[in-house]
């Protein structure tokens, strides 16, 4: 590492790095460099307790070799593989390991490390140790005792995290790749601004181009990415015509001349983008070459925030210079009815073979739920991402979903009860509103007014009655 205004460096003969599962993925790298000058060999050495599947640790391990402590049973011959997907809650015996065959006494001294992929073992060697095969509670009846106590006592993921030594995924994926196979369009391939017909224009009532700037440097999966998105005229459908992962090393200056290619291409009536400070060399760029100027032009700046209540999309408008507007949007709500519109197939894809792994809808499958603890002791689910793969398309995507069904005032059918029965039918089963409940903000009051008539007109246990 370079000491700033020096010419000092730090050289590191090794490295050793403690608690790896809460460590960034993309600094590992940065990490390493501080060996590359060293005149000796440089060693990595990663250890910690496993939280999920997609944590640093859990990325590393599933590069390493995977080397197992096998043990052979004295009784039987078997070969006990210490992991929960072989043996290991077999081995659990009342006072100390057993043989997952035959339930024979076993003894971890008579075991030796076998590498699942012998080919990296020379290479990056990784290895697995649990409680339950560690000297250290295997021959004292005490500690075999305590473990037998925690593994009664404990979570799944704490058993899983502290006894075990291995990941349990308490965040889970929302979305399959099967998810966005289902939810594509059957629109021609379009491959540039010009792509953008007359024809299929006119499909659309309301098209807007949608940024999430790349955060991050040369090393890291951060990207610039964007989306063209259209409301189709007859319903609430919303279709992306086009999206891009911009590559590492564009100039800010043709990024921002790409982006105004497909502002200008499709006819937008909006462009909404990522506030967060990333993208101000491309905005200054793209306000110099006229993005102010178009009048037409809906801009609206989104900053993403920690869950709230209220509207999930909220803008701020007593700024200091009337350009300094921009808009909140609560980032796990907005993301979770983003999800659930691809699910019911109100956001639709250009199509991609399911072997095509730089699709950028795959964006979507880096998304997880986190569900956490509030301080009032209440679940709240968080949606972060899987570390090492890109998502900033899926943000880009739901930037500008969001942007559109703020401008509309009402969010798309999702498919659930309320909106697909509440809001349909009066107590005769006569529609309430003849198309569908989506127009511009200044048509809003018939969203309401349909509420309101159905609360008039219909007791609750009627409601449920039906259901």
């Amino acid at each position: 590492m370079e000491v700033i205004g020096t010419h000092t460096f730090i050289l590191a003969n090794g490295i050793c790095v403690y608690n790896c599962q809460d460590l960034e993925y993309e600094t590992l790298d940065i990490g390493n460099e501080t060996m590359s000058a060293s005149m000796f060999w440089g060693f990595s050495r990663y250890t910690g307790t496993p939280k999920t599947t997609d944590t640093t640790l859990a990325l590393l391990w599933d590069r390493s070799s995977q080397a197992e402590w096998v043990i052979r049973c004295g009784h039987c011959g078997y070969f006990n593989v210490p992991n929960t997907a072989h043996d290991l809650l077999k081995m659990i015996g009342k006072t100390g390991p057993v043989c997952a065959k035959c339930g024979g006494t076993i003894y971890p001294l008579d075991g030796g490390y076998v590498h699942a992929r012998p080919e990296l073992a020379n290479r990056f060697a990784g290895y697995h140790i649990s409680q339950t095969i560690h000297p250290l509670h295997t021959s004292s009846a005490s500690k075999w005792a305590k473990l037998l106590d925690k593994l009664e006592s404990y979570t799944d993921v704490t058993a899983y995290n502290e006894v075990y030594g291995e990941p349990l995924d308490a965040a889970t994926s929302p979305l399959m790749l099967s998810d966005l196979l289902k939810s594509q369009h059957d629109l021609p391939e379009i491959a540039s601004p010009s792509g953008i017909s007359h024809e299929i224009r006119r499909r659309y009532r309301y098209v807007t181009v949608a940024v999430d700037w790349s955060g991050g440097g040369m090393i890291s999966d951060s990207y610039t990415a964007y989306a063209v998105l259209g409301l189709r005229a007859e319903n609430d459908v919303v279709d992306v015509l086009y999206g891009r992962r911009i590559p590492k090393g564009v100039s800010p200056s043709d990024e921002a001349d790409e982006i105004l290619a497909w502002i200008d291409g499709s006819g937008a009536d909006a462009f909404a983008y990522d506030n967060g400070g990333a993208g101000f060399a491309r905005l200054e760029i793209m306000k110099h070459r006229g993005l102010m100027d178009r009048g037409d032009l809906t801009i609206v700046p989104i900053n993403y925030v920690a869950p709230h209540s209220g509207d999930v999309m909220k803008p701020h408008t007593n700024m200091r210079e009337a350009d300094l507007y921009y808009y909140t949007l609560d980032k796990s709500r907005s993301l979770a009815v983003c999800i659930m519109a691809i699910k019911s197939r109100r956001i639709q894809f250009p199509r991609f073979a399911e072997s095509d792994e730089k699709a950028v809808a795959r964006d979507f499958l880096a998304l997880r739920e986190d569900p956490r603890t509030s301080l009032r002791n209440e679940t709240v689910i968080l949606i972060g991402k899987k570390p090492g793969v890109p998502d900033d398309f899926a943000h880009a995507v739901n930037f500008g979903c969001s942007q559109i069904w703020d401008h509309f005032g009402a969010y798309p059918r999702i498919g659930s009860r309320y909106d697909t029965t509440a809001l349909d039918y009066d107590e005769n089963n006569n529609p309430l509103i003849p198309d569908e409940v989506f127009g511009p903000r200044g048509d809003f009051e018939r969203f309401q007014d349909a509420v309101n008539m159905r609360a008039a007109t219909m007791e609750i246990d009627d409601f449920y009655e039906g259901l």
